[in-house]
C-alpha cells in the first residue's frame, strides 16, 4: 500500500494527535497489514500478529495502549485473549480494546463484546478510519504512558 492509499484509507492527516502503541491480532494476515500500515501511516506505533498464542509474550515487552482483537480466531478466541491480558498488569487492565468480528455481527454479539471489557466492537469488513477515529477519541491512555507524537 503506497502513502496515497494509506492516507485515502485513514481519513486523517499523519501525526495528527498522540501516538499510541497498538497491537493488532488477527489471524487474516491482510487485515493485519492493512491496519499495522495505516496505523503507522497516522504516527503510531503498531505491531501486528496472526497467531493469538504470541500476543501474551509481546504484549509484556511492548505494552500496548490500544489492542485490535478479532474475536473469531481459530487457535483463542478474541474473548479469552482479551481476559488473558487483562490480567496481566494494571496497564492491560485499563488499555483500549477494540474488536473486530465478520461472524459475530449481531447486536448481542456487541454486547457480549461490552460485557467482557471491549470498549468498541466493529463488524468486518471495518474500514480502518473507524478504528482510527475509536483511537483518536480515546485520546490519553491510561497511565500517562503515551507517546507524544
Amino acid at each position: 500500500m503506497n502513502a496515497a492509499t494509506a492516507d485515502s484509507l485513514a481519513g486523517t492527516k499523519p501525526g495528527s494527535d498522540l501516538a499510541f502503541r497498538i497491537l493488532v491480532v488477527d489471524d487474516d494476515p491482510d487485515t493485519v497489514s492493512t491496519l499495522v500500515e495505516v496505523l503507522q501511516h497516522e504516527g503510531h506505533d503498531a505491531r501486528g500478529v496472526t497467531d493469538p498464542r504470541a500476543v501474551i509474550g509481546l504484549a509484556k515487552s511492548f505494552v500496548p495502549h490500544v489492542f485490535v482483537l478479532d474475536i473469531a480466531m481459530p487457535l483463542l478466541s478474541g474473548y479469552s485473549l482479551a481476559e488473558q491480558l487483562r490480567s496481566l498488569s494494571l496497564t492491560h487492565a485499563t488499555a483500549l480494546y477494540i474488536a473486530i468480528s465478520g461472524q459475530f455481527t449481531r447486536p448481542d454479539d456487541a454486547l457480549l463484546s461490552q460485557s467482557v471489557g471491549f470498549q468498541h466492537h466493529f463488524v468486518k469488513p471495518c474500514h480502518p478510519s473507524v478504528i482510527l477515529r475509536a483511537i483518536q477519541q480515546w485520546s490519553t491512555p491510561p497511565g500517562g504512558n503515551g507517546v507524544a507524537a
